[in-house]
């Protein structure tokens, strides 16, 4: 089955791409630098011949947490709303992913986040503090 990877060359991707090869998949990594833009359409059309299948979703990845609470610095405080969210391990991401594209379709969107919900505020905040120290 020829399965398309939009960003696949990401920080997703680049983990889903093998895995789905290693289970028999025709999967293509299509991003920019592959002549495959979905923002522009450029290469789109191409790449898309013959897929069975395009994967671009996800949730947020506890691996981003330290980045976004850097970003959220505000002198020496992290400013976050209190926002609830989902986050997977990327790895976790990739392997779900990987399960879910190949199966027979829904004819609709299927998401996937982690198993419990917390407040974005919350959970980066102590990491950016522990980060400082």
């Amino acid at each position: 089955m020829k399965i398309v990877v939009i960003g696949g060359s990401g920080f997703i991707g680049s983990k889903l791409v093998p895995r789905l090869r290693q289970r028999g998949h025709d999967a293509v990594a299509a991003f920019p630098n592959s002549g495959v833009n979905s923002v522009t359409g450029e290469g789109l059309a191409e790449v898309l011949k013959g897929a069975s299948m395009v994967v671009d979703q996800a949730t947020q990845f506890f691996e981003f947490l330290k980045g976004i609470a850097h970003f959220s610095m505000q002198g020496d405080k992290v400013h976050l709303p209190p926002v609830l969210f989902q986050p997977m391990a990327a790895d976790d991401v990739a392997s779900a992913v990987g399960k879910i594209a190949p199966s027979a379709p829904v004819n609709g969107t299927v998401e996937i986040a982690g198993p419990e919900l917390f407040r974005l505020h919350r959970l980066a905040g102590p990491i950016r503090r522990c980060a400082a120290q």
